[in-house]
């Protein structure tokens, strides 16, 4: 750690001419800002010091495995001062490891390609940035490890970044044995021998982070992966008196780093600076080296580069600057403490334009600007006190990254006019620099098209093969279709692959992918495909008709799930390809990446309507799956443009076959003549409190209720429907319609072979009667409405074994002159105020005095029996209440509350103002209503604590016999409540990433479908 003394003098110097530099020493002693954040989560075990975990092959020096990025030459000939990148994938022999946003770490066995294999997962809540691996530890990179935590007396959303070191020798049993926390977000990463140089970047806002912008440049000696140890961190804020600026872009070499970014410049000023920092010592001790301000501003790792002890940048000033040109910059690197300016040029255009992409190589650099038709610049530098702006090719489109090839220049890009595609892969011929030609160029990826990566990290997705020829470009897009398909678009990903010669091109095949494609590969002569859902393998022998060899799952996105005998079909919708996929996995084994079968639903729904045209990509993202014997039913939207843009809106309904659970087949598809896309309640201003289904099964039969809007305004109507499906025969699925009173609907409850909903009619005296609708399913072919029984209130639940309903009775209160905001903080969506010229959510000034109707809730236990409904007890709902939910559960019915002020808090009182200090996290309320079986009412409470800073919910809420399963608000993880015996309790806590996107109920089993956390099952009986 010592450096020589006139380092450490330079440094000083620096530090005092910087602008707002500050450096941290490991004692802590550097007057750095927010240095004592930085200290390892993993103390020194008993003993002392130890040597690397599992210390194979890397395990103790270099980068360890041998990785898809190339370690970087230093020119000195010394291996241990090799720079490695980090990557979402490094492949080690024949183990791959792979990052996944949604499911963590996987190692996989890649030795057959053919039949990979899983060799284990780490899977966290947070999402991974890169990794590296050394011998058979991984380094991986956290970015946004988000958390609620409780600050003070309330609860706040925090926002930091990890590193953790995970221990894969038994990939079946990943353990985590070190870590190391660090503010902010991270901007890119290195390792030189043993020393990992960490840039982030903090926000002033974020937790734990200094209270001003700035960026910070860490580094950790990581030989020790079980006690990652900071060496010094060091932090600076180069634009300090301006607006800020963000994450910064780096150039490494082996003794510097080079740190710039956007900075927001006044209108006078389009300069930025580049800060270089000292790490030429092995042991990871850095110094702040010179500032070295450039004309404008760098937006990648491109824009600088170290050649031959010359420093070259080319920047461009801000777009408002519209007349200002890049230029290019040159200087002689004395030190990392002393960079002389050499030389300089600025860029002739033939048109004001914005620099999109740079590269250097060597004595030349080569620059794309950025508009319909981009010109291509060379630039001399082989005397770098001479730049020199050689020549100029105008071409269509723009490349947004280079790859030299000596005398050919390889590029990717955007050309948005191009009916053949939007994205581009080029070659140019830079033989002559003063004649730069475009040899050969290929498009593809549909109308719109992106890439997976910034600039910055661009080349570790664009794979050129130079041994084998071959391109390979992860990528997703869409096409549109024209008004004889609908208007649809089709969503894709995938990786293209190209054929290269030194001055040829050819397009083969562009192989699929789900989920967005992120990296591509070749291993033992396959190709290898990543995505954030899986790695998939291909035979390219054919590379215009490659073979899909295998897939391992490294996330499932699941939105629904259902239970088939003794196992759990999984559904999901991939939103990159628009594919819906079905799986099927043991119940015992829910989230497996190694499913018993799988079906691709939206090909087999697309051949068996006879093709693509009639089926727009992504209608299946509201989908889901019931299950029945041995088959599952899938209900899905189905929607289209005709030609005059008219949206058609219908219904599908797919049913697939699981008597062989290895192969599913899809066994029916039909499209219903309706769609239930808007909902079945609490439209039109009715005001009532949601409640119920909107599909319901019973047996083989599905009850689906639906409304329609005619007009609008005075003038407007609506007509209500319950389809009744019966899917008995798939050979022969009917649907038979029932119109049903069409004002304050409610959602369907399931009892024995019927369902129930309510209505309401108005009355002479200006209010309103609800009504309670039995809807006989038994013969689902002929489906009767039998009674419309006159009930206090709208129906919230129901229990068939007891008889008994609980209704939310309504009574109106009005009140004068009181603001729009007293209106609504108490009484919230029970509410409607108008004054004089003004209609409901007016933005009538807060001093405007009006009338506000409220309507009171009262939640009333009702037994149904042969005669006339007994109102057996109730229960006031307070004012600062609005029920959200209810779920019934043995002799009990729980229900869930938000309070009603929206953004406001959820303990004001009448006028506004809070009781004494408003808290910034109040208390979700869960009351209990149980004595269904003997007709007492008894009413029990229990609030829960909320993590969301505004207002107060339950947000998920599933009864199993004594217990609940609540979520409150939409933070992580759910409370498994008791109420058998006194008041309610919680006894337990299940921990999610994900929110849920649908809760079932299988025997004692919650199914809890997390997105692209999987699946949960929770068993509620222990």
């Amino acid at each position: 750690m010592l450096q020589p003394f006139l380092l450490r003098v330079l440094a000083v110097v620096a530090l005092v001419a910087g602008v707002g530099l500050q450096a941290c020493s490991t004692d802590g002693s550097g007057g750095g800002s927010n240095g004592d954040f930085f200290e390892s989560d993993s103390p020194t075990p008993a003993g002392g010091e130890r040597g690397p975990v599992n210390s194979g092959a890397g395990g103790g020096g270099g980068a360890g495995g041998t990785g898809l990025l190339a370690p970087e030459a230093d020119g000195s000939g010394d291996p241990s001062r090799a720079i490695v990148e980090a990557d979402i994938v490094q492949l080690a022999g024949d183990r791959l490891y792979a990052l996944s946003r949604y499911g963590g770490l996987s190692v996989i066995d890649a030795s057959q390609p053919a039949n990979l294999k899983m060799l284990g997962r780490y899977r966290t809540e947070f999402t991974p940035f890169e990794l590296y691996v050394r011998g058979n530890v991984v380094l991986a990179l956290y970015s946004d490890w988000g958390s609620h935590e409780k600050v003070g007396a309330v609860w706040q959303w925090v926002q930091t970044s990890y590193l953790l070191a995970l221990d894969t020798a038994d990939p079946s049993r990943i353990k985590q044995i070190g870590s190391f926390r660090v503010p902010g977000q991270i901007s890119d990463s290195r390792i030189v021998g043993d020393v990992l140089y960490l840039v982030s970047y903090e926000n002033g806002y974020c937790y734990e982070c200094a209270s001003s912008a700035l960026t910070r440049v860490l580094s950790l000696d990581v030989r020790d992966p079980r006690a990652v140890r900071k060496v010094e961190a060091l932090s600076f804020d180069n634009t300090p008196s301006q607006w800020g600026g963000g994450q910064r872009s780096i150039s490494v070499t082996t003794s510097r780093i080079y740190v710039a970014g956007p900075e927001y410049a006044s209108e006078n000023d389009a300069s930025s600076v580049v800060q270089v920092v000292d790490i030429s010592d092995p042991a990871g001790d850095m110094v702040l080296g010179a500032n070295v301000r450039v004309d404008g501003q760098i937006q990648s790792r491109w824009q600088m580069d170290e050649h031959e002890g010359v420093l070259r940048v080319l920047s461009q000033p801000w777009q408002w600057m519209s007349n200002a040109s890049p230029s290019v910059q040159t200087f002689r690197v004395e030190s990392s403490q002393s960079l002389q300016p050499l030389g300089r040029a600025e860029l002739r255009l033939p048109r004001p334009e914005q620099l999109q992409s740079v590269r250097f190589d060597g004595p030349r650099a080569y620059a794309i600007t950025f508009q319909r038709t981009d010109p291509l610049f060379t630039i001399d530098l082989s005397d770098p006190a001479q730049p020199r702006q050689v020549g100029e090719l105008e071409m269509p489109g723009f490349v947004y990254h280079m790859e030299p090839r000596g005398d050919r220049l390889l590029g990717l890009g955007f050309d948005q006019q191009n009916p053949a595609g939007a994205l581009h892969v080029s070659i140019f011929d830079v033989s002559d620099l003063a004649a730069p030609r475009l040899i050969d160029r290929v498009n593809f990826g549909g109308d719109w098209a992106a890439l997976p990566e910034d600039q910055d990290r661009v080349h570790k997705a664009f794979q050129v093969l130079d041994t084998q020829g071959l391109i390979l470009v992860p990528y997703s897009g869409s096409t549109s279709r024209g008004a004889g398909e609908g208007f649809c678009g089709d969503y894709h990903s995938g990786v293209q692959l190209v054929d290269f010669t030194r001055d040829d091109l050819v397009l083969r095949a562009a192989v699929p992918s789900y989920g967005q494609a992120r990296r591509a590969f070749l291993h033992r002569s396959a190709l290898f495909t990543v995505s954030d859902d899986r790695v998939q393998t291909f035979d390219v022998a054919d590379r215009s008709a490659p073979k899909n060899l295998d897939d391992v799952l490294l996330a499932r996105y699941v939105q629904s799930s259902a239970v088939v005998g003794t196992n759990l079909v999984r559904l999901g919708n991939d939103w990159w390809s628009g594919v819906a996929q079905l799986d099927v996995v043991p119940l015992s084994a829910p989230d497996t990446a190694d499913p018993v079968g799988k079906l691709d639903l939206q090909s087999a729904v697309l051949a068996a309507r006879g093709g693509g045209a009639s089926l727009c990509g992504h209608h299946m993202t509201q989908a889901r799956v019931f299950g029945h014997g041995q088959r599952a039913y899938v209900f899905y939207d189905d929607y289209s443009y005709d030609a005059s843009y008219t949206t058609r809106f219908s219904t599908g309904l797919a049913v697939i076959d699981l008597s062989d659970p290895s192969s599913p087949r899809l066994e029916a598809n039909e499209v219903l003549a309706f769609s239930t896309s808007y909902g079945w309640y609490g439209w039109g201003g009715d005001y009532v409190v949601p409640s119920g289904e909107q599909v319901v099964q019973v047996g083989s039969t599905f009850v689906l209720s639906r409304l329609a809007y005619q007009g609008y305004g005075a003038g407007s109507s609506r007509s209500a429907w319950l389809d009744v499906v019966d899917a008995s025969n798939p050979a022969e699925i009917a649907v038979t319609s029932l119109e049903m009173p069409s004002l304050g609907n409610t959602g369907l409850h399931r009892s024995g072979s019927g369902v129930l909903t309510s209505h309401y009619e108005p009355s002479s005296d200006g209010r309103v009667r609800f009504y309670l609708d039995r809807i006989d399913v038994s013969k689902p072919r002929a489906p009767r409405r039998t009674t419309a029984i006159n009930v206090p209130g709208s129906l919230l639940a129901w229990d068939a074994e007891s008889n008994r309903a609980v209704t939310v009775d309504y009574k109106k209160s009005v009140r004068e002159g009181v603001t729009l905001q007293q209106c609504y903080e108490v009484s919230g969506g029970r509410a409607s105020w108008e004054s004089e010229g003004s209609y409901g959510f007016s933005s009538t000034p807060g001093d405007v005095l009006g009338r506000c109707t409220t309507l009171e809730h009262t939640l009333k236990q009702v037994h149904i029996g042969s005669g006339r409904p007994v109102v057996e007890g109730s229960w006031k709902v307070p004012d600062t209440l609005q029920v959200s939910s209810a779920s019934v559960g043995d002799d009990r019915v729980f229900v869930g509350f938000h309070s009603v002020g929206g953004y406001y808090y959820a303990d004001r009182v009448a006028g506004g103002a809070c009781a004494g200090e408003c808290p910034e996290n109040p208390a979700a309320k869960l009351l209990v209503l149980s004595g269904l079986g003997s007709g007492e009412l008894h009413a029990s409470t229990l609030d829960l604590e909320s993590r969301e800073q505004y207002g107060a919910y339950i947000s998920q809420l599933l009864a199993v016999g004594t217990r609940a399963l609540v979520g409150v608000g939409y933070g992580r993880g759910l409370s498994i409540i008791e109420s058998d015996g006194g008041a309610p309790r919680e006894v337990s806590t299940v921990n999610t990433a994900g929110y849920p996107m649908d809760v079932e109920r299988h025997a004692n089993l919650a199914i809890l479908s997390l997105g692209y956390e999987g699946v949960r099952v929770v068993d509620m009986s222990r």
